[in-house]
């Protein structure tokens, strides 16, 4: 179904694919060489392509919690403090 929708959209619309495998590793996810041949080729004939590196947005280790922001006084600022800080009397 992949492979028909890509050659319907082909030379006709614009098409945006993410994938966090690289183009190589497609024979082993779809397992039909012939296809995939054509589909990288109609992929790969007018594209631009983007290569993103760095940690995952999904990944599975929490990231560590970011300290409270502090001004030059080394205070938290009024925006971790929220509602606790008084307002600063107006000049």
């Amino acid at each position: 179904m992949f492979f028909r929708l890509i050659d319907q959209r082909y030379s006709r619309t614009s098409t945006i694919i993410t994938s966090n495998l690289d183009l190589p590793q497609w024979y082993d996810l779809f397992h039909r060489k012939p296809l995939v041949d054509a589909l990288l080729d109609r992929l790969q004939h007018h594209c631009v392509t983007i290569r993103i590196s760095g940690p995952s947005l999904r990944s599975p280790i929490p990231a560590a919690p970011t300290p409270p922001r502090t001004g030059l006084t080394g205070r938290p600022s009024d925006v971790d403090e929220g509602s606790k800080r008084k307002p600063r009397p107006s000049k």
